[in-house]
Order: C-alpha cells, then structure tokens, then sequence
C-alpha cells in the first residue's frame, strides 16, 4: 500500500501564499521576466499585429482608394513582416547584452515609423488608416504615464513628417486644415489615452493595497489559529489533569458507599442503605461523566463511538428520576415518571440516553417554579415498543 503523501496544514499553506504574494523580486526572477516578456511575447504579438496590417492594406487599397497592385502590395507585405523577423532577432541576441538603452521600447517606438511608411503607401493624405498613429499610445497605458505621453509625441511628430515628406518631396497639394485637423485629433486622441494611464496607476496602487490587506488578514488569521490550537492543547491538558484529580476522590466515595449498601453490621436502617445506594449510583454516574471528558476532543472532531446495547428504559429513567429528586429543593414541585408496564429493551448507547435525559430533567427543575416535571415513556400497546420519551414541566 502505497503511503499517502503528507498534506500542509493551514498555517503552511497561508505561508506559502504569503511567500508567493508579497516576497520581494529578486534581480535574477526580474531579468527573467524581462526577457521573456520582450523575446518571446512582445515580437509575437508584433508578428500578430503587422499580419493584420498586412490585411487591412490589402481591404483599404483594393475596396476603398481603389489603387492596388500585387507587386507593391507583396513588396510592404515584405517589408513589414521582415521587419517583425528582424526585431525579434535584434531582441532574442542582443536583449540581455545591449546596455546603452532598452531595445523593447526602441522597436516600439521604431514600429510607428513602419506605420507611418504604411500610412504613405495606403494613401498618405487619403489614408483612412491614419488611426494607427494612436494604436501605440493606447497599448502602453499598463505602463506608466510618462512613457504613454512620450508615445503620444512621437506618434503625432510622425504624422507631421508625413506630412512635410507629402508636401515638400512628393510634392502633392495638401488640404491644410483637414490635414492639421487630422493632426489633433491624433494628438488630442493621444493624450486623452495617455490620461487613462493615471487611471490604471491609481487602480494598480489599489490592487497592491488591497492585496497588502489581504496578506495582512492571513497572518492574523494565521496567528488567530495558532492561538485556538494552543488554547485547544490547554483545554486538553486541563481536562485531563482534572479528570485525574476528580476521579480519585470520586473512587473513594464510591468505594465508602459501597461498604454502606452492604451492611454488614445491619447498623443502618433500610431507609439510610437506600440513601447510600443512590449515592453509590450517582458516584458511578458522576465517575463515568469524568471518564467522558478524557474523549471531549473527539466529540468535538465527530470521532465519538457509540457503545450499542440492549437497554431497558423502565430501570433507566427510574434510575434517573431517584437520582435528580436531590436536587429538589422546593416542595411545590414534583418529580414525576410514568412508564407502561409493559416496555421491550431498546438497542441503544445507555450512558448517552442517560446523559440526554438528565440534561433534559435538570433544565426542567431549575426553571420550574411550580407545579410538576413529568418523565413519561411511550411505547407501542401491542408490542410494548418504546416510541418516545418526553419530559414535560409547568415552566415557563
């Protein structure tokens, strides 16, 4: 049989998720990240993006300007995907190694120039894609504000070039206010986005904070449960010294009343040997409730074993009855079983059913102030099966 492997226990998990949480980068787990995140996942999701580029040159030249040609459209086809191939390359060799400035963000900057140079062949001045100039703004919003304004800049700069190369080399006659109108708007777009990046910051300090908080919990509910295990190990600790200290003066009373039931001497009258037998049977009550308490711990984990056996309820609640009648201590109330003569045995735990019955009867006769607290059994007419018990006051 193979062994079962060894679960955490809940103070370990929480550690671990706190370790996992708020433990601090280390530089190695932050190049890490770096790289992958520059090699591996911006040059795809370049790859992704120009591939839909690509597809859009084709839909905006060949539906909407009508002026297509498979040749120049292979050629930027070519282009811009040589382009994706060539900054991935420059990344995977040179990312680790090239200190001068950070090249993840040089190909984000560089890849608004090959969109610029797209925007000249869909149309320059009739282009209808001139939004792309806003794409880059709108995807560096997660990273901080500075940087997003700084793209918003650059992308603008760039439409402007393009505009001066329109005018002053290809020497088209622009619009100039629907020119410089694009222009704003592409500018004023640009900067609108950037401001979402305050937003985000303010979201990702929240996030952090409440996360903070969260972790925080964990170590006081961490350390609230450490409490309760040590107060549980107290609890047991006590209930077994005491159980010790109780149950030998406990055997000694038993022991005496035992010596008493016996009259030997015939000194005491029969009255005065049923007194001590009723406290030879309540010490062996009393005994059994101290034995109990050495198995709180499994009752309270829902480990208690029930001890079957075959139980006559008329012995049982008589003997129950005759040992509460000593905590009667006013005369205006009465004690009271009623059982049919007739009863079969019940398989039952006995010392559980007892304590049911005394915890039912006392509560009974603390707050009965008059009248009676009956004890009265049920059972079947024709076979003299116990159906139920039930204890009855005059209470409130």
């Amino acid at each position: 049989m193979m062994p079962r492997p060894e679960q955490k226990s809940s103070p370990d998990r929480f550690n671990q998720m706190y370790s996992e949480l708020f433990a601090r980068e280390t530089p190695d787990h932050h190049v890490r990240r770096s790289h992958r995140t520059n090699v591996v996942r911006f040059p795809f999701l370049r790859f992704v993006g120009f591939t839909l580029i690509d597809v859009a040159v084709f839909l905006h030249n060949y539906y909407i300007i009508r002026s297509f040609s498979w040749d120049s459209y292979l050629q930027i086809v070519l282009i811009t995907q040589s382009y994706a191939f060539f900054s991935w390359l420059c990344l995977y060799l040179y990312y680790d190694t090239f200190s001068m400035f950070d090249l993840g963000v040089f190909f984000f900057g560089f890849d608004v120039v090959i969109w610029t140079f797209v925007l000249h062949y869909t149309g320059g001045e009739r282009s209808w894609l001139f939004f792309l100039m806003i794409v880059r703004v709108a995807d560096q919003t997660y990273t901080n504000f500075t940087r997003t304004v700084n793209f918003a800049h650059f992308s603008a700069f760039c439409y402007a070039a393009l505009l001066v190369y329109l005018r002053f080399v290809d020497h088209r006659l622009l619009f100039w206010p629907g020119e410089l109108t694009k222009l704003f708007l592409i500018y004023a777009t640009s900067l609108y986005i950037s401001l979402t990046a305050l937003t985000a910051k303010e979201l990702r300090r929240r996030s952090v904070n409440a996360i903070r908080l969260a972790g925080r919990l964990i170590v006081e509910l961490e350390e609230s449960m450490k409490n309760a295990e040590e107060a549980s190990r107290a609890k047991s600790q006590f209930l077994a010294v005491m159980s010790h200290e109780l149950r030998t003066p406990m055997n000694s009373v038993i022991g005496f009343a035992r010596i008493l039931t016996k009259n030997k001497n015939k000194r005491l009258h029969k009255k005065e040997v049923t007194y001590a037998e009723r406290i030879l049977e309540n010490g062996q009550h009393l005994l059994n409730v101290i034995n109990q308490l050495l198995d709180l711990s499994k009752v309270e984990a829902g480990k208690s074993r029930i001890v079957y056996a075959m139980v006559h309820l008329d012995a049982l609640v008589k003997k129950t009855v005759l040992q509460l009648e000593g905590d009667l201590r006013r005369t205006r109330v009465k004690l009271v079983a009623r059982i049919p003569q007739r009863l079969t045995p019940v398989r039952t735990d006995e010392g559980k059913l007892r304590q049911i019955l005394i915890n039912l009867i006392g509560n009974a006769l603390k707050f009965t102030d008059r009248g009676s607290v009956v004890v009265a059994v049920e059972a079947d007419e024709k076979s003299g099966r116990p159906l139920r018990i039930d204890v009855v006051d005059t209470g409130p």
